[in-house]
């Protein structure tokens, strides 16, 4: 039987019992797949085996109409009503016959009758199913349905045939069981089979939970609304988490959300649940069990599973087409909003239900102090419960906890050095022990950080220091006996946590700031201080906590000085610890800070900076600390000294947006900030202001990444979300407002300014705020009144794209007339040099930006020496319309008076900056007298001659100008690379094959850069043309024969792979060119001896490929002498054409050749020759080794260092996921050399085996840590 799938053969064993345990479970499970809570009227399943059913085993009534076409999404319930009786036999015609009808008394007479319920279902039109464990053929089935319609003819039916009759046989059942996850573990439960993992159905689940859980479930409004969250989840996403601490009831909140007692959705959906707990189950069974069985339907709950594998788990969830996916954890990290969250505040609720409800003899005064003391943690209220019993209600009823733990830790005596070292685990979220049962499968590294830890614990983080052995004891004791450490891996944690975090607090309520300050670098390095921090940040909601951060970290605290703070360990501590007291760390910065000039901030923040950041990134987003922290942010982002995205100004900025912002912070206050920015006397403070409001003026593109909502384990907090637009409108206005007003008093933000308002146009025009932006812009203008492209932009975008308002149009019109330029420079920037992009035509106005640009230069044509003085303007930068300015103005008959000033001014203009554009588009339209003139005087111009290769290209010219280049090469004014801007345009296409050929070869002429030039021309131009191919081969393969690509890369820098690999084809693909394939093998070779072999590796690899199989004699003869090698051809040879092993392997091209050859060749270059294939050869076959491996271990398998080689060969491999199936893999085959005939090759097989299975288990460690 398959683990995963029902065959006929399973149904036809099936027990009479089970047989109806199995017709409930599918019905259950068809119904709430297909149908309506709504439209299930009823579904009667009485399993009453030993009492007369009047032929009835089960049925179900829908209310729906046999003409509805929701009947027609079932192909096994196909009809508003429905009987079926049941049968775990054998079944005849006869027996067929007899099961509908009522037996007769012996002697009696008459008509017969049907039994009493089948003629009731027939009554309403309903259709009778025949439920049975008998395998049948379909002319079986037809007999059996003949048979049962002759006795409905013979009790009085006429028209038969009206009758609706099915027969359910084996082959149907296991067909209706395999869509259906939980009716698969049903079955197999009833077979005893070994389910898949700790698979459990809810029922097992349920039973399994009762036995532990002692209390009845309290339903909270807050646990109410997450049930319904759970739900929405699984409808929606088909994928719902649920993490929180331990103890909260988490798996005991998804239990009971599927209780079928809850509703009729509950009911429903309670059958398809199966549930599995990774604490006891291996991850990567279910990742095995869910890309093979995603068909099946199911809710699968997912326990204990950590972030890495519910990310892992959750794109084969969504590619699954019937499966859907709950997991649970205590983790707390990247919590995402729709994650569901059960933490001590919402759980408070539960627990005071619980001892209200299930301890009706305590007060309410005791019940309060029980509630406090519980932390809302519900599995606290058994630990209570217990020390009530075992020690009376005196040892939880003082208004300290501290007994409690004392009696929950001990319940007999307290052991104070254990108490103590449970206090000192308890400091961390997890610590490493070393354990002897892993010695055999860690790496030294680990087992020196795991020692080191535990002695840092038991000697120095423990008040009363300890030996090892007594540490060891302690901690095997109270994670194998008492399961009070929780052991994942070899991390350890103590639990629960309201104890750990209790323990915690204690601890730092004893421990001096100065001996904690002196244990951070151990902590450091141990790497236990960020487990240290994750526990203090943990405890958000822990008064003590709080008090703690506000001594050590808060104003004048030991750990917030300036020098602390400016440590990568200071500051990583501060960043852990904003979030228990946000209050006391803000103010800490504020006070450590407020005297640090802006140029101090930028000399002296920073190896603590980016901690600094993302702790003010947590405090900005908190209101009650949101003014100092945003301050302080403002001054750092003044400061800035980063460069990527999330630095401290990237982080500023967010806070002002209108939506995503990461902040509680309402738009008042946020404006009060830009306020206080720009009343700073710091220049880099006023700018970040005005920063900040164009930020806040934006409307759109808003993204944020999350995080900084998630602090501690309280429910994240939440973006503040303007409650009106008229709110937004008036955040806008009083931005613009406040810097208009600035630039009264410091005109010199006027640059600034006017690009924050230029940039906010177009969403105030969209926004209705066309008025809005009119003032502000007029007030900008009556300050500063020069050319404002960016204003001008915006409002032609606006008045060209945007839907606007009659009034809002107006608005734009008159504002784009008030901005319009008025003398020649402004004009040429605006309409020439940087027009707007996409400038689409509308009333009155030019065409588009080549139309207008061309327009204007005719204003010139009569007198173009006006442009002289703004020659600079069009020659430098960025210029987009140069060209076509040019190609107008050249129509002027006055050029020539301006030609010898464009080429002066150009040449005066650094290189860097140089633009010819507007002299080409002159150039193409002269006259080709004019053209060669002005091309003699770029080439006597130096200052304008690096340009000539790109104008030579606008002329046209003939092959001898072209060919006088060559003299400014010789005379060192060009490199030779410079002919490679030939290769655009098809510029060699005017010239015949012939001329081709002789430039490239007079290029090729020029060393090795001259070579590779020629050649990227050659490709270029050869390319996808069999005539040019024809006609530049010979030049081609004489270059390749000649040069080595691989070898000279330095000088082919522009060479594409693609290139040089479709030529090498052109030239030993099916041609027999075996000189080339000679000197090609040569070359790899010869390459193969450099660093950073192979350059084209894929493209070689082809190439090598072809070698390998069309010319082996020859690439073997080469090649095999660099395997040889002691340099690092050798690495680079087995790379290019050896195996590669795992996923995304191959087999080694080198093997596709002549295998008897190489096994020759290792024999007479034994041994070294046979270690170097060993290494690279091909093991792996379809289901054992390969014939060419079992050869070569048959040859050489007495050398125990080739047995050796073929370890690493096996070693060597890459894997996506887990490893456990290549090295299963590779068992089976050392399994297969088991009886080998050379003893030695049985002694490494046996070694292999023993090697792979410890790596097995290492991995399963290596899960266990990350989970």
């Amino acid at each position: 039987m398959k683990i995963n799938a029902l065959s006929p053969k399973d149904i036809s064993g099936l027990k009479p019992d089970q047989l109806i345990d199995l017709l409930e479970k599918l019905l259950s499970l068809e119904t709430s797949k297909v149908y309506l809570p709504s439209e299930i009227n009823s579904l009667s399943v009485p399993k009453a085996l030993t009492v007369k059913d009047g032929g009835e085993d089960a049925k179900i009534a829908l209310d729906i109409s046999i003409a509805d076409n929701r009947l027609v999404g079932s192909q096994w319930i196909k009809n508003p009503v429905t009987v079926f009786q049941s049968k775990a036999s054998k079944m005849s015609p006869d027996d067929c016959y007899k099961e509908v009808i009522i037996p007769r008394k012996r002697g009696q007479k008459g008509k017969k009758e049907l039994q009493p319920k089948i003629k009731e279902c027939l009554d309403k039109a309903g259709e009778y199913i025949l439920f049975t464990t008998d395998e049948l053929v379909p002319t079986s089935i037809d007999l059996r349905i003949k048979a049962i319609k002759r006795a409905f003819n013979e009790s009085g039916i006429a028209d038969t045939d009206a009758i609706k009759v099915r027969i359910l046989d084996a082959n149907q059942i296991s067909r209706w069981c395999n869509e259906h996850l939980s009716s698969i573990i049903l079955v197999q439960s009833f077979k005893g089979i070994q389910r898949l993992g700790t698979f459990s159905v809810w029922s097992d689940w349920n039973k399994i939970f009762r036995k532990q859980k002692k209390y009845e479930y309290q339903e909270s409004t807050s646990l109410k609304s997450n049930t319904q969250l759970l739900f929405d989840a699984l409808h929606k996403k088909g994928i719902a988490r649920v993490i929180g601490h331990k103890g909260l009831g988490k798996t005991r909140f998804v239990l009971e959300s599927f209780n079928p007692s809850n509703s009729q959705l509950a009911e429903v959906l309670s059958s398809s649940v199966v549930y599995i707990d990774l604490a006891i189950a291996s991850p990567t069974d279910l990742t095995t069990f869910i890309l093979n069985h995603g068909h099946l339907e199911g809710i699968i709950v997912i326990d204990n599973c950590s972030d890495e594998w519910h990310n892992n788990y959750s794109p084969l969830i969504r590619v699954a087409s019937g499966l859907k996916m709950i997991t649970i954890n205590d983790s707390n990290e990247n919590l995402k909003n729709e994650y569901i969250v059960l933490d001590r505040k919402g759980q408070g609720e539960v627990v005071l239900m619980m001892f209200r409800n299930c301890f009706p003899g305590l007060s309410e005064s005791e019940v309060k102090h029980f509630v406090e003391i519980s932390e809302g943690f519900p599995e606290m209220v058994s630990f209570i419960d217990d020390a009530i019993k075992n020690n009376s209600s005196q040892v939880v009823l003082n208004t300290l906890p501290k007994d409690f733990v004392n009696k929950f830790l001990f319940p007999d005596n307290i052991d104070a050095a254990e108490y103590d070292l449970f206090k000192a685990c308890s400091v961390f979220t997890e610590f490493g022990f070393y354990d002897d049962k892993i010695d055999d499968i860690i790496f030294d590294r680990e087992r020196k950080k795991l020692e080191l830890q535990n002695v840092l614990i038991y000697t120095q983080i423990a008040k009363i220091p300890q030996t090892k052995s007594a540490f060891y004891k302690f901690c095997t004791k109270y994670r194998d006996k008492r399961s009070l450490l929780e052991k994942r891996g070899y991390y350890h944690s103590v639990i629960p946590e309201p104890i750990a975090a209790t323990l915690a607090a204690e601890w730092w309520e004893e421990t001096s700031f100065d001996f904690v300050y002196t244990v951070l670098q151990e902590l450091k390095e141990s790497e236990l201080l960020i487990p240290m921090m994750d526990r203090l940040s943990n405890m958000d909601q822990s008064d003590r906590a709080k008090n703690i951060v506000s001594k050590a970290w808060g104003p004048s605290g030991p750990f917030s000085t300036a020098e602390v703070l400016n440590t990568e360990l200071g500051s990583r501590l501060f960043r852990s610890v904003v979030v228990v007291n946000p209050i006391a760390t803000a103010d800490a910065l504020s006070y450590t800070y407020e005297e640090f000039s802006i140029q101090e901030l930028k000399e002296k923040v920073r190896s603590g900076r980016r901690n600094i950041i993302w702790a003010l990134e947590k405090l900005t987003f908190r209101a009650t600390t949101f003014n100092s922290s945003v301050k302080m942010l403002m001054r750092l982002a003044a400061a800035e000294n980063e460069t990527f995205a999330n630095n401290a100004t990237g982080q500023l900025l967010q806070l002002f947006h209108i939506q995503l912002a990461g902040t509680e912070a309402n738009l008042k206050m946020r404006t009060e900030v830009i306020k206080w920015g720009l009343k700073q006397s710091d220049r880099e403070v006023n700018e970040i202001a005005i920063l900040a409001g164009k930020h806040g003026l934006k409307s759109s593109g808003f993204h944020r990444t999350i995080g900084a909502e998630n602090q501690g384990l309280s429910s994240p907090l939440k973006d503040y979300q303007p409650g009106t637009w008229k709110e937004i409108f008036e955040y806008w206005e009083e931005i613009l407002e406040v810097f208009t007003l600035a630039l009264e008093e410091d005109k010199s933000l006027i640059d600034s300014v006017k690009s924050a308002v230029a940039s906010s146009i177009r969403s105030m025009f969209e926004n209705g705020q066309g008025m809005v932006i009119k003032k502000s812009i007029e007030k900008i203008l009556s300050v500063d009144e020069n050319l404002w492209i960016d204003a001008i932009n915006n409002l032609k975008r606006t008045v060209d794209w945007d839907k606007l308002g009659e009034k809002d149009r107006v608005i734009a019109e008159e504002l784009l007339q008030k901005l319009r330029p008025l003398n020649i420079g402004s004009k040429l920037k605006l309409i020439v040099v940087t027009p707007e992009w996409g400038y689409r035509k509308g009333d009155n106005r030019e065409e588009d930006n080549q139309t207008k640009a061309k327009l204007y230069a005719l204003e010139f044509v009569n007198e173009p020496t006006l442009l002289i003085p703004y020659l600079k303007i069009l020659l430098e930068g960025e210029q987009r319309q140069a060209f076509n300015f040019g190609v107008s103005l050249a129509s002027s008959t006055y050029i020539e008076i301006l030609l010898p000033k464009i080429l002066s001014q150009l040449a005066e203009i650094p290189e860097p900056d140089q633009n010819p554009s507007f002299l080409a588009g002159i150039i193409s339209q002269l006259s080709v007298e004019m053209q060669r003139k002005v091309i003699d005087d770029m080439l006597s111009n130096k200052g304008a001659i690096k340009h000539i290769f790109h104008i030579i290209r606008l002329i046209n010219p003939s092959k001898d100008e072209v060919f006088k280049l060559f003299d400014l090469v010789d005379n060192k004014e060009v490199n030779i690379n410079s002919f490679q801007s030939f290769q655009y345009g098809k510029f060699l296409d005017q010239f015949d094959n012939k001329d081709v050929l002789q430039l490239c070869e007079k290029i090729a002429s020029y060393g090795k850069e001259g070579v590779w030039t020629a050649f990227l021309l050659i490709t270029q131009y050869y390319y996808d043309d069999d005539d040019k191919w024809l006609t530049t081969r010979d030049f081609i393969r004489s270059i390749m024969t000649d040069y080595n690509v691989l070898n000279d890369f330095d000088f082919a820098p522009h060479v594409e792979d693609y290139g040089w690999y479709l030529a090498m084809k052109k030239l030993l693909d099916n041609t027999g060119d075996l000189e080339f394939a000679e000197n090609i093998s040569n070359q790899i070779v010869s390459a193969s001896y450099k660093e950073g072999f192979p350059y084209f590796e894929e493209s070689l690899r082809e190439i090598a490929e072809i070698l390998c199989t069309q010319y082996f004699k020859i690439f073997w003869l080469r090649s095999s002498e660099g395997l040889l090698s002691d340099t690092i051809s050798f690495l680079n040879l087995k790379t290019l054409l050896g195996v590669k092993n795992g996923v995304f392997g191959y087999s080694g091209i080198l093997f596709n050749g002549d295998q008897t050859e190489i096994i020759k060749w290792c024999i007479e270059n034994n041994p070294k020759g046979a270690y170097r294939i060993a290494y690279m050869m091909p093991l792996f076959g379809e289901d054992t080794w390969t014939d060419f491996a079992l050869s070569m271990i048959d040859e050489f398998g007495e050398d125990q260092k080739f047995l050796d080689e073929i370890a690493s060969n096996l070693g060597s491999f890459g894997m996506v996921g887990s490893s456990e199936n290549y090295y299963l893999k590779v068992i089976k085959m050392a399994g297969d050399l088991s009886d080998h005939r050379i003893p030695k090759v049985r002694k490494w097989a046996k070694n292999c085996i023993i090697h792979y299975n410890k790596n097995i288990r290492r991995d399963k460690l290596d899960e266990e840590n990350r989970a």
